[in-house]
């Protein structure tokens, strides 16, 4: 008390300016009405402000939460898309009629661990089994093709992307249907290989190249890449050929891994073919 004391006698003639300039600034604003209004003005785009900080704050902290969201919303309407359903019999129906079989269920999940400057690069969900993951389905964005899922625990499953040099899925070209399978070189994360394409192949640089649908993995038509280069082999058949991948693999945060309901009668099929 006596240290209040003593700081505040020290400081007098400061507190005793302060103190005025408060009565000056208050007689100044209420008699006047211009001032009135310029300090209420201010006074509200200081508060909005201040209020405007907070908001992006909380919607921040909310991030987290919204994309999540988001992310199932979006599987729930890849989910009932044309390209989800089969046909049951030779008639076009539409998605929603009773005719329409669900091939292809879409989930959710967060890549919580990846790489992508080695030449078996790999990436973590934070999906398992307990979601209906299991090894030999397809992982996607929104945009295209990021890989298949190749070991699932629990609670978690690891991805062969497209980036890593033991991947290869078949291929199309979405204009002509020539098919082929897309590799990776182990060079540059953006870019792939389309290998075993004929040469009678009508194809251009900027073509893009779609899923084929042939695998029991992916559904048909799922971008995979654009065509950039287009090089000339002597004495080969085969075209060969890059393209720019359409996913960035040091981007990724939220994939969606397809379910193929029926991707084991396809599979026990042609089994017995072999």
């Amino acid at each position: 008390m006596r240290n209040l004391i003593q700081f505040i006698l020290r400081f007098k003639d400061f507190f005793l300016f302060l103190t005025l300039q408060v009565f000056a600034f208050y007689f100044l604003f209420s008699s006047n009405v211009y001032h009135n209004a310029v300090f209420a003005t201010s006074s509200n785009e200081v508060v909005a402000g201040l209020y405007n900080i907070r908001n992006n704050f909380n919607e921040y902290l909310k991030l987290k939460q919204n994309n999540k969201a988001i992310a199932e919303e979006n599987a729930r309407l890849m989910t009932r898309q044309r390209s989800s359903y089969r046909r049951v019999d030779h008639e076009y129906v539409l998605v929603d009629d009773t005719l329409m079989m669900l091939q292809y269920r879409y989930v959710p999940a967060k890549v919580i661990n990846s790489s992508a400057n080695k030449q078996k690069n790999f990436l973590t969900l934070n999906r398992g089994t307990v979601d209906g993951l299991a090894p030999n389905q397809a992982v996607v964005t929104e945009s295209g093709v990021v890989g298949i899922v190749r070991n699932t625990s629990k609670h978690f499953a690891t991805v062969i992307p497209i980036i890593n040099v033991a991947f290869e899925l078949s291929v199309e070209t979405k204009k002509t249907h020539h098919f082929g399978l897309v590799r990776w070189s182990g060079k540059s994360p953006r870019v792939a290989k389309i290998d075993d394409m004929a040469k009678h192949a009508e194809i251009e640089v900027g073509d893009t190249i779609v899923t084929r649908g042939s695998s029991a993995i992916f559904p048909p038509g799922v971008p995979v890449g654009v065509i950039s280069r287009i090089g000339d082999v002597p004495g080969s058949n085969f075209h060969d050929i890059d393209i720019e991948l359409i996913t960035s693999y040091k981007s990724l945060n939220y994939v969606y891994v397809i379910r193929n309901i029926l991707q084991k009668e396809q599979l026990e099929l042609e089994a017995e073919e072999r």
